[in-house]
């Protein structure tokens, strides 16, 4: 994630994953399979003008794959993240 600030897991992978990122200004969290990996400071820049899905931080990178869905939610559903994972697992069966 970034948002003026990098925040990483660390994990590449060649298999399907579901990855959830929860964004906020002072505390961002990353999951992947329902595991957290990463959690940090991403910045203060908004998700409204800044939003970008599948880049790679400043174009260094190139990112080959496919994504199968993409969610995002105006509000905070950290509360419903585990839920929202299950129900999204249940449907492409990913872990």
């Amino acid at each position: 994630m970034f948002a003026g600030s990098f925040l990483s897991s660390g994990q590449n992978t060649t298999s399907q994953v579901l990855t959830t990122a929860i964004f906020d200004n002072t505390s961002s969290d990353y999951y992947q399979d329902a595991v957290s990996l990463a959690t940090g400071t991403t910045g203060a820049a908004t998700l409204s003008t800044n939003l970008e899905i599948g880049g790679q931080q400043g174009g260094l990178a190139t990112w080959h794959g496919h994504i199968q869905e993409v969610i995002v939610y105006p509000t905070d559903q950290t509360a419903n993240r585990a839920a929202i994972e299950i129900e999204i697992n249940a449907r492409y069966s990913i872990y």
